[in-house]
This record gives C-alpha cells, structure tokens and sequence, in this order.
C-alpha cells in the first residue's frame, strides 16, 4: 500500500494551492495513504484510472481550552488520468467522497474549471462521516499523473458548517477515490487518498526579548535632490525564543528569520548564526542562516523545546558606513519566527519589538 501523504506524493507538481475557509498551506506531514479498493466496482477488468497533481490545505484547530489541537490535510485540486492503455476511460466514472459531517455540510466538484457539479448521492458513514457520489460525464483522457497538461482538471469544493473550522474529537478521514464506469480498475493504489486527523497537545513559542543596533549609513544623494545626509539604521543583533508551554515543541517546528532592508549592495547583512539554550552554548541546535530574497536570512530550530526552555540566538550584523544613492533610504530591520507547528496557540507573540534608540 502506498503510505506516502499528499504533501510528498510524488505526483504532486503541476497545480496550484487553494485556500478554503481558514486554513494554512500543506507544510507538516499528514497521515493519508492510498485507496485499496475503487468504492464503486463490477465484475471484470475496467480501465486504469490514476489522480496525481495534489493540491490543498491542511485545516488546524484547537478545543475550547486550548490545550489539544487538530490537524487535518485536505486535498482539493488533482489531476485525474487513464494509465496503462492507448484509450481514454469512457464518460461515466465514479468520484467517491467521504468527509466529516461537523465541519462540513457538502461538497461540489468542478471539471476542467467547468461549473459545479452537485452529488450524485449523499449518504451517511461511519459515526460523523458522510460519503457522496460524483458522475464524470468526461471521457478521462490518456496522460501522465500530475502532469497539468493531460487528463481531468478536478477541483473540490467543501461546504463549511461555519467559517472557522473546528475541533471536533474522532474526526473522520477525509477520502478520495475514482473508480472506472464498468469493471474493476487494475490498479486501485494509485485511485485516491485518505487523511487522517492528526491530535496533540499544544504549546506558545514567543518571541520574549531582542536586542538592537543603529548603524549610521551615509548616503550619498544628489545636491539637486537634497544632498547627503546619514541614515541611523536599526538592525536586530539577537532574539530570545521561548516555550510558554503547557507541552514540548517538536524538533523542527519552529522557522525564524532576520530581516533586513533589501539593497542591491547588500547592506547590511547579517551572518554567523549562534544558539544558546538556557544559558549553554547549542551547537548544532539550528541551521545556519539561509539568505532568502529581499533581505531575508531564515533559519529552523533542529532541537525540541520543552516547557519553559529559552532559546538565545545571536547573528552578527554587517553594515557599510556609506553607499551610493539609489533614489531610497535603507530603513530598519525586523526579526521574529515564521512558523512554530500546529500546535501553537498564539501567533501574535512571534515577533521582536525595536524599543528604538536609547538615550
């Protein structure tokens, strides 16, 4: 059986992200494996269907208390192809969806960007699930899975019982599958997917304290525009990141960046990343920085963070004293931490606050 989730299919490439009510874009690992079994069948040996291009979201939410959350891969946009033959699979295949009914009311589905197609039938499953029926009234064209320029364009479109979605306990998986007009698809494993809800506990990485420099830069402006002058340029030398609780970061979960105002001459610059983890050296505890675009240097915490660790990390800060004038001053710097897993509570306390100058 094929166990590899949505987010490292390897028939992934091709499509674009969606965003449905509130989400966020695939970026941890899910648990979803391949179908077994087209959920509509007949006796004998039908065409081979197969559904790559994945694309979609993963939904997150917490219990009313904040301390478990929920985490849920959804795939709404593939590429549905016949494999295995010289002939396209004939109109009529069946799209089977399953869904859980506490976060959603319905589905609809789109074809080549085409209108919205209702279910077939609805029909309930499991203790919270419901199942629903798709007709395919295309021929599936012979193609290559996940390859944009072949086969069916299929989109998905859920139906929220209300805008945020919500925790809800023994989530049903959300699940995918196609299956041929007549007979039975010789290969069911590449038919579709399922998603598991993923649970745990949840924690609140913050950014707790930084620390800042100005840099004075001479500019050299034209006289007709004003003539020189000297730019103070604050730039952030330091952040602390630290795990409020109640439960452990894992490894990996939390990205940080420092940034800085983006100049063709690259000033400043900032380098020579150092970690300190309650009052010890960490070597090895992140990554060196890697300079993004626009003047943006990340990074990712490697180590977990239990409750009430305290994570120093400190850069050196690189500036040139004068540069030439390119129509703009350099402006100040900012830091904080772009992503901390889905089990972080509180997004607003991820990012370093300039105090400004002293004196």
């Amino acid at each position: 059986m094929d166990s590899k989730s949505p987010t490292d299919h390897p028939l992934r490439p091709g499509l674009q992200r969606r965003t449905l009510l509130k989400a966020t874009a695939w970026a941890a690992p899910v648990v979803a494996v391949a179908t077994t079994a087209p959920l509509a069948s007949a006796s004998g040996e039908g065409n081979d269907l197969a559904i790559g291009g994945f694309a979609g979201d993963n939904r997150i939410a917490f219990n009313a208390d904040r301390t478990r959350y929920m985490e849920q891969a959804y795939t709404t946009a593939a590429q549905v192809v016949t494999v295995g033959g010289a002939e396209p699979t004939p109109p009529g295949s069946v799209l089977s969806l399953e869904w859980d009914s506490r976060n959603f009311t319905g589905a609809t589905i789109q074809i080549n960007g085409g209108p919205s197609i209702a279910p077939a039938s609805t029909a309930p499953t499991g203790a919270n699930g419901t199942a629903a029926t798709f007709m395919i009234s295309q021929a599936i064209p012979v193609g290559t899975p996940g390859d944009p320029a072949g086969g069916l364009s299929l989109n998905v479109n859920l139906v929220g019982v209300q805008e945020e979605f919500a925790y809800v306990e023994n989530a049903h998986p959300y699940v995918v599958d196609i299956a041929p007009p007549s007979g039975t698809d010789p290969d069911p494993t590449n038919n579709g997917w399922r998603t598991e809800a993923r649970y745990g506990g949840t924690w609140d990485v913050a950014v707790t304290d930084s620390t800042w420099g100005t840099y004075p830069v001479s500019h050299a402006r034209p006289v007709e525009q004003g003539g020189p002058y000297t730019e103070d340029v604050r730039v952030p030398g330091s952040m602390t990141i630290t795990n409020l609780g109640p439960n452990n970061v894992p490894a990996d979960s939390i990205g940080f960046y420092a940034m800085v105002p983006d100049r063709i001459d690259r000033n400043p610059s900032v380098s020579n990343l150092r970690a300190t983890l309650n009052g010890a050296a960490a070597a090895g505890a992140v990554e060196e920085f890697t300079n993004g675009s626009q003047g943006a240097y990340s990074s990712q915490v490697l180590v977990p963070l239990v409750p009430g660790d305290v994570l120093l990390l400190e850069w050196d800060v690189s500036v040139l004293d004068s540069v030439a004038w390119n129509g703009e001053g350099i402006g100040t710097g900012s830091a904080g931490v772009s992503s901390a897993g889905a089990g972080d509570v509180d997004g607003g306390n991820h990012f370093a606050v300039d105090p400004g100058p002293v004196g």
